[in-house]
C-alpha cells in the first residue's frame, strides 16, 4: 500500500531511486525499453548508485554505467562494480569530459 505522500516510499523527493528500480522491475521492459546507459552518484540518500545499479543489472546484466562522486576515485573501488560497461567521473566536470565518457562507454563492447 502506497504512503498517503502518494509516494510509493513516502518520500519527498521528485524522484525515488527505489521507485525507479522497483518500476523497471515490475514493468519488466523489453530489451528495446531497457536503458543502455545509467549514470549515477555514487553517494546518494536511500540507496548508493552502485547498490541502485546492481538492483538494475539483476534485470538486465547489459546496462553500461558512468558512476560520479566528488571523492577522490583511489577511495572508490571500480573492479566488480555492478555494470556491463563502467566508468568513473569526478565531480566537479565539464560537459566535454562528459560525453568524452559517455562516447568511451557507449563504443566499448558489452561484457
Amino acid at each position: 500500500m502506497a504512503p498517503a505522500s502518494g509516494s510509493c516510499c513516502g518520500s519527498s523527493h521528485r524522484s525515488c531511486i527505489w521507485c525507479s528500480v522497483s518500476a523497471l522491475r515490475c514493468t519488466s521492459p523489453s530489451p528495446a525499453e531497457r536503458p543502455e546507459l545509467v549514470i549515477s552518484d555514487v553517494i546518494m540518500p536511500a540507496m548508493s548508485g552502485f547498490r541502485m545499479i546492481d538492483e538494475m543489472t539483476s534485470i538486465d546484466p547489459d546496462i553500461r554505467v558512468i558512476y560520479m562522486s566528488g571523492y577522490v576515485q583511489s577511495r572508490i573501488s571500480l573492479p566488480g562494480t555492478p555494470g556491463s560497461v563502467v566508468a568513473f567521473l569526478e565531480k566537479p566536470f565539464t560537459r566535454e569530459a562528459l560525453l568524452a565518457t559517455f562516447r568511451q562507454v557507449m563504443a566499448s563492447p558489452s561484457a
